[in-house]
């Protein structure tokens, strides 16, 4: 059975030192995506420590996927220092280049 406050010591002490270390920033995009959806405390100390820092790829392969990602970007865009997007597929999508 968890401790009572396990959660909360883990959300403020494990948490911000994992969110500082360089190797995160590099390569977990995914994890902090997954973060988000740990709780609403988990989510705002993601969002606070690593705003701006975060580099992603996107390979589009549907409109619904882009409607998704576009909502998603709308609330955690403030996470990205850059963002790479591959859309193979446009010309049918209606997009001009």
């Amino acid at each position: 059975m968890a401790q009572p406050g396990l959660a909360a010591t883990w959300q403020d002490d494990v948490l911000p030192v994992a969110l500082q270390q360089a190797a995160f920033h590099q390569h977990d995009a995914e994890l902090a995506c997954a973060l988000l959806c740990v709780s609403k405390g988990v989510a705002a100390s993601v969002r606070e420590r690593l705003a701006g820092q975060l580099d992603a790829t996107l390979q589009l392969r549907s409109e619904e996927q882009a409607a998704s990602f576009a909502a998603w970007l709308a609330h955690d865009g403030g996470l990205l220092r850059g963002l790479e997007v591959h859309a193979p597929k446009y010309e049918s999508w209606g997009v001009d280049q």
